[in-house]
């Protein structure tokens, strides 16, 4: 029923990101919020936006209703930040160029800061969909594949997208669709809108 949208813009040392609510049926603008801070600031940034517009969408949509936890950005390295960043974008591309771009960019940023879960479970997510699209044999991709996940859960327990990145695992080349589906359950319980999962 409602989208958010969103844009990042960088001037020099200044960033501005700004965030709206669209009822779809209409597309009307339901609410909208802009915030400036100075590049050294993203990853602070990033967290209280994120957690403003977690507050400000709840309060539209359920007055009565308390925002979930936003999970913080777990580094303090924007140079690891970007290179995840970069990342992910590859990643949902979805070509073998952009996937292996992916790789490249997600050993970055788990380089520049080695206790960057996502980043980690991210490399996995890239290992699996590299052996599923064919790129690489799945006897070489899918071993990295769980073993980034699983360095990923080392860091946090809690990553709902490690779970599923462990899941897809079994799911694809273990074969092993009980622990599979427990993985994914584990996911969902810990991530409600882990899209990976859900898929």
């Amino acid at each position: 029923e409602f989208i958010v949208e969103g844009g990042l813009r960088r001037a020099g040392e200044r960033v501005r990101i700004t965030a709206q609510l669209i009822r779809v049926s209409d597309q009307s603008n339901v609410w909208s919020q802009s915030y400036d801070r100075g590049v050294a600031d993203i990853l602070a940034l990033h967290s209280e936006v994120a957690a403003r517009i977690a507050e400000s969408v709840v309060a539209e949509l359920n007055p009565n209703k308390k925002p979930r936890a936003v999970t913080p950005t777990a580094t303090t390295s924007s140079e690891a930040y970007e290179a995840y960043l970069k990342a992910r974008n590859y990643w949902n591309q979805r070509t073998e160029e952009s996937l292996l771009k992916a790789v490249h960019y997600f050993g970055q940023a788990v380089a520049k800061d080695p206790q960057l879960a996502v980043a980690s479970c991210g490399l996995g997510d890239s290992y699996n969909l590299l052996a599923v699209y064919g790129v690489l044999p799945p006897r070489e991709a899918m071993p990295l594949a769980k073993a980034a996940a699983l360095r990923a859960l080392e860091i946090s327990r809690e990553l709902g997208e490690a779970h599923a990145c462990l899941a897809e695992v079994h799911c694809f080349y273990d074969w092993d669709w009980e622990t599979a589906n427990q993985e994914y359950q584990r996911a969902l319980a810990v991530n409600p809108s882990c899209p990976t999962a859900h898929h």
